[in-house]
């Protein structure tokens, strides 16, 4: 009997971990999809006798299930590469960060362009080694059109109810990035906050 109970228990553990691998082999997956037809999408605009001048050309931005890429992330100091979809809910930002629709735009002057992810407990997954981030670290953001550099002035601790991290800075292009903190925990928030570089 007990020999029974301890294999049903090994079973278990098994399956849990098959669904844990599974979970994040999909994520992986899927940002790779995101990145490549984004990258692919910023490739062609810049071909000569596309229209892709980067000033209002017409086109459209890549889907995957159903969430729209706007943009890649990259801070080179946390080795995170990852997609950015227009929209924060939870399904949103499941295999990526989300642009919070309510926020600014990005690169425009009096804009916060808020970016919302999760703090994964897979390392280098998402934001979870946003916390080694601090004032004077650089970021890019890069859109079909363009890539912005940002660089980092002002690191924040708050409560879920400060919202006013949202607001926009006046004569300022500001991007603010959001994740819970400290790890494993959604008690606080950790705010970045980034000014593009001129």
């Amino acid at each position: 009997m007990k020999k029974r109970i301890g294999y049903l228990l090994m079973l278990a553990g098994f399956v849990i971990l098959f669904f844990v691998w599974k979970e994040s082999s999909e994520t992986t997956s899927k940002q790779e999809e995101m990145i490549k037809q984004m990258e692919a999408l910023a490739t062609e605009q810049k071909q000569p006798g596309s229209d892709g001048d980067g000033g209002g050309s017409v086109f459209e931005l890549p889907e995957v299930d159903g969430k729209q890429v706007i943009g890649v992330l990259t801070i080179p100091k946390i080795d995170l590469k990852v997609a950015i979809v227009e929209g924060a809910t939870l399904a949103d930002i499941k295999n990526a960060v989300g642009h919070l629709s309510e926020s600014g735009k990005l690169g425009v002057v009096n804009n916060n362009f808020v970016i919302l992810g999760h703090n994964s407990h897979t390392s280098g997954q998402f934001f979870d080694r946003l916390d080694e981030l601090e004032p004077g670290d650089q970021y890019t953001i890069q859109t079909p059109s363009e890539t912005y550099e940002y660089t980092i002035f002002k690191r924040k601790i708050i409560s879920p109810a400060q919202l006013e991290v949202l607001e926009p800075i006046k004569d300022r292009s500001i991007v603010t990035l959001i994740t819970c903190y400290p790890n494993y925990s959604s008690k606080q928030r950790l705010v970045l906050f980034a000014e593009k570089n001129s």
